[in-house]
């Protein structure tokens, strides 16, 4: 019988032990995501993307209110509203949101049982911790989660690890909500309804905001993070309910921020979203190659996300990816996107009325892509009446410039509908010639426009239909010919001579082109065969000299010049191509400097190395600062008719002499 009694008695220490104990109180977090990198999954984040959790304690409230870091980690406080997050005293958000990765680890914040482990209706994957310390219960609840690994009324303690954070219900991007319930609430975690509140409870977003319930939460529910900095103090077993309720009322008047002194969730939001937007490149790809369809046909937007690296993103955005539509033309699904599955998320649209509309993807409030439709039934015959011309302000005499015709129905571009009619581009004096480009893909659009057309692709006017527009637009190089005040592009119905458009443009030629200057006709002769650009005023004066960078431009100019001639010929030279071939290939490897001036000995190498292919060296001029083999090379440029023409010109070749641009282009012209 005493030997019952001992029993007995260890068996009850045993059991109250741990509420006779000291608690020592845990926060749910070690460690969590940096709020750059919080939109990735935890798992995966580097070293260099975490951080401790940083402890906010609530005398911090008020200092720490505009503070972004400490805002985007503690989004919504206790007794604040959604909208403001930390206007404590003016809301009834009985919990506080913290925000950090998905699958961020969190642990238990004391020992006892656990009461709650499933997905329960608003807060889905929740868990509620019953704890017990002198002689006082108290519920520690988490909501949201993404994964929960303990079951119901399983012992846990301290720092065990059981779940981790998500997004689950009706929450917004990845948070751990996080409550301190009294044992005075039956329901856990507590939330007000209207057997215990008698203010017009709808939704828990208007109750938060607007501030009901308030008595029935501060009796049942205390601020998390003063529990936790307390260590439980706050809610002793001494104090009654009265005076839990008291302190709480002290408590939030202490911490109470008005919402006039504090940046809204909204404004908070964008700033998130506008930070996301500087780390990751949202990508948006269609599986056609326009946007206007036929009535009733569909088309697919794939969105994928990268990072700086180029990352594939898998993971949630921190606000809804909104697909919003100008009207209801056409159908989307879905109009809103949170998540992306598998690196990707696509969405549907199909047309449902004829005519324009315009979707507008967003997330929060910032644009990030704009698509416009023109819809249209299969019969339609749809002729073009508008036109755009893309041009720069201003242009070089006998310079190549790139340009592109965009089309329109009224006001609405013509993505690849297929349209009818022939169309003319030209100039108003026939002073501009035109090249047409036309790339078959959009990745092909930047290579084909930087290749150069050659001089006999160049027309005085082109007539172009569907056939010769990739999407909407008609793509084409253009080049002025000679001076004229009127420099007008025109593009014209080809049935109806009706200008659709017309721009003017304004041509720069340079002082240097003065006929009075002795090598003009070379420069001239020169530019118009595209060998040499007009690149800047006064490029060509005389006393302009030629640098290194320079050189390489000429020599691969006139070598790609000579190739083109050679292979558009009927009777082509094989040996004569394969050597001017074997030539741009060498040169490819030339080095050259952008400050370094050549002289006129050091030109003639490089002009002798890469455009004399058919070499005949004899000593026929005799200029008198060149040796005798220098004299035999030079032969194959200049003879006793065409030399220098400067006053040294008869015996002398001056070869240590800085040779200009002019010169340049003129030793150039006489290779044989």
């Amino acid at each position: 019988m005493k030997k019952n009694k001992i029993i007995i008695i260890f068996s009850l220490l045993i059991f109250f032990i741990p509420i006779l104990a000291k608690a020592e109180f845990v926060y749910p977090f070690k460690e969590i995501s940096k709020s750059d990198c919080r939109f990735e999954n935890f798992d995966t984040l580097s070293k260099d993307c975490k951080k401790d959790f940083p402890i906010l304690h609530t005398a911090d409230y008020k200092k720490l209110k505009d503070d972004y870091n400490y805002r985007r980690v503690y989004t919504v406080l206790w007794w604040a509203t959604y909208d403001y997050g930390w206007d404590v005293w003016y809301g009834s958000h009985q919990w506080v949101d913290i925000a950090t990765s998905e699958w961020t680890p969190i642990y238990a914040i004391w020992d006892w049982t656990v009461k709650i482990a499933w997905e329960m209706t608003g807060r889905w994957k929740a868990v509620v911790i019953e704890h017990q310390v002198n002689w006082r219960k108290i519920y520690s609840n988490y909501a949201h989660m993404s994964k929960i690994w303990v079951v119901s009324w399983q012992t846990v303690k301290a720092w065990d690890l059981i779940w981790k954070v998500g997004h689950t219900w009706n929450s917004y991007g990845n948070h751990l909500h996080f409550q301190i319930d009294l044992d005075t609430s039956t329901i856990h975690p507590y939330y007000p309804t209207k057997l215990t509140c008698s203010d017009p409870v709808w939704n828990e977003m208007t109750l938060v905001n607007k501030w009901y319930c308030r008595d029935d939460l501060l009796a049942k529910t205390v601020d998390p993070l003063a529990f936790l900095e307390s260590n439980w103090a706050i809610v002793s077993a001494t104090k009654t309910i009265s005076q839990i309720k008291t302190d709480n009322i002290k408590q939030v008047e202490e911490t109470k921020i008005a919402q006039k002194t504090i940046l809204s969730r909204a404004e908070i939001q964008k700033m998130e979203v506008e930070q996301f937007l500087k780390n990751y490149k949202i990508n948006f790809e269609i599986n056609k190659l326009y946007t206007n369809l036929a009535l009733w046909d569909s088309l697919k937007i794939t969105i994928n996300i990268k990072d700086r690296f180029w990352k594939a993103y898998n993971w949630t955005t921190p606000d809804y990816i909104n697909v919003i539509k100008s009207n209801s033309n056409l159908t989307v699904f879905p109009e809103k996107i949170l998540i992306l599955e598998n690196w990707q998320r696509d969405i549907v649209i199909n047309w449902v009325k004829k005519w324009n509309s315009v979707i507008d993807i967003k997330i929060w409030s910032v644009s990030v892509k704009k698509f416009d439709f023109f819809i249209y039934w299969k019969t339609d015959v749809i002729y073009w009446n508008k036109a755009w011309i893309w041009w720069d302000k201003w242009v070089w005499l006998w310079d190549k410039t790139s340009s592109r015709v965009v089309i329109y129905k009224d006001n609405t571009r013509l993505i690849s509908v297929p349209y009818s009619g022939k169309y003319i581009l030209k100039s108003r004096n026939d002073n501009i010639l035109f090249c047409l480009k036309q790339p078959k893909i959009e990745k092909e659009i930047d290579s084909v426009m930087a290749t150069k057309c050659k001089p006999e692709d160049y027309k005085k006017s082109i007539i172009f239909d569907i056939n010769n527009t990739f999407q909407w637009t008609f793509y084409f190089d253009y080049k002025v010919i000679w001076s004229n005040k009127s420099y007008v592009i025109n593009v014209l119905n080809w049935k109806t001579n009706k200008i659709l458009w017309e721009k003017k443009i304004e041509i720069y030629a340079s002082k240097d082109l003065d006929k009075k200057y002795v090598y003009y006709e070379e420069i001239y002769k020169f530019l118009k065969a595209w060998i040499v650009e007009n690149k800047t005023t006064n490029y060509f004066q005389p006393d302009k000299s030629l640098i290194q960078s320079d050189w390489l431009i000429f020599i691969n100019n006139i070598l790609n010049y000579l190739l083109s001639a050679e292979e558009s010929k009927s009777n082509k030279d094989s040996w004569k191509i394969t050597k001017l071939k074997l030539a741009l290939y060498s040169l490819q490897n030339e080095k050259s400097s952008r400050s370094t001036n050549l002289t006129r000995k050091q030109f003639f190498d490089l002009v002798y190395k890469y455009l004399i292919l058919n070499k005949k060296d004899l000593e026929i001029i005799k200029y008198l600062d060149l040796t005798s083999d220098y004299r035999a090379k030079v032969w194959n440029i200049f003879n006793q008719n065409n030399t220098w023409k400067d006053k040294f010109w008869a015996k002398y070749f001056q070869p240590d002499k800085e040779i200009t641009r002019w010169e340049a282009v003129y030793m150039l012209s006489l290779i044989k």
